[in-house]
């Protein structure tokens, strides 16, 4: 038992310095794809679902409408290459911002 937990905080010790010695480059790694993402990604997929959207003529989307939309103009929705982005981003209230 004692044997384990000098391995833990053996491993533990030696994490928490590699960190201190490496916090720059860990924030500067995380900063660096927030922006990324948060600058070109989710922009890019909005504007490439924006443009499948009204290329197919279907002004929103909402949950009343989703059987209207499947039926007269499935294209729309199931060519959609970042369709699924857009609706994780959209309509699940899960939007970094």
């Amino acid at each position: 038992m004692t044997n384990e937990k000098m391995k833990v905080w053996a491993y533990f010790k030696h994490n928490a310095g590699d960190f201190s010695r490496h916090w720059g480059a860990y924030i500067m790694l995380i900063s660096v794809t927030n922006l990324f993402i948060g600058l070109a990604v989710i922009p890019f997929f909005n504007f490439a679902a924006q443009q499948t959207l009204r290329i197919g003529h279907v002004p929103y989307i909402t949950l009343t409408n989703l059987g209207q939309i499947l039926t007269h103009d499935p294209g729309s929705l199931q060519f959609s290459p970042c369709w699924g982005c857009y609706y994780c981003y959209s309509f699940t209230g899960s939007s970094p911002s």
